[in-house]
């Protein structure tokens, strides 16, 4: 049995929420924290939720072994502040998890997450927008692409109430 590799692209409230669900099921995740890096690498994630708990200063276990009933995980997480960092040039992602905000940027978010996604890459938007695909359609024309709208109820940084939910569906664009 392998084990999946994630790119979390965005540590926001959404992007920190998936991350901690995702770390704490022994997946191997790699966050991107762009403006919040130092933060996050040296103090970890403040994080509230009705239905996980409430975890100040988590931090994303690096090089931290688990051990099944049939197999033994090395959950080797990496907090590194953009998807070109050297960190992410040995590891193939089979998820990159989009959930920075649904914003324009220069470069664009398809562009900066070029080094991390190969043909087997499957792209996940999870943001607070819609009709945000179109450029990642573009830009990954052969990737599959997932696509859900968050609606996390915020009161503060990381702090999600009662919804901790996604909705994914097909979007008709005709």
């Amino acid at each position: 049995m392998s084990q999946e590799n994630v790119f979390i692209f965005g540590l926001g409230a959404i992007g920190s929420f998936y991350a901690y669900v995702l770390s704490e099921a022994k997946t191997r995740v790699t966050v991107c924290g762009r403006s919040n890096y130092d933060a996050v690498k040296q103090n970890g994630m403040n994080f509230q939720s009705e239905k996980f708990g409430k975890h100040d200063g988590y931090k994303f276990a690096e090089g931290m072994y688990s051990v099944s009933l049939d197999f033994l995980y090395l959950t080797q997480s990496i907090v590194v502040k953009t998807p070109s960092d050297p960190a992410c040039a040995s590891v193939k992602y089979s998820y990159v998890v989009c959930s920075h905000k649904a914003v324009a940027s220069t470069p664009s978010a398809p562009e900066q997450i070029v080094p991390v996604v190969s043909a087997e890459t499957t792209i996940v938007l999870i943001q607070n927008g819609i009709g945000n695909e179109e450029e990642f359609r573009a830009r990954f024309p052969n990737n599959v692409i997932c696509s859900g709208v968050v609606r996390p109820i915020a009161h503060g940084i990381s702090s999600l109430g009662t919804y901790d939910g996604t909705d994914v569906g097909r979007r008709n664009t005709a």
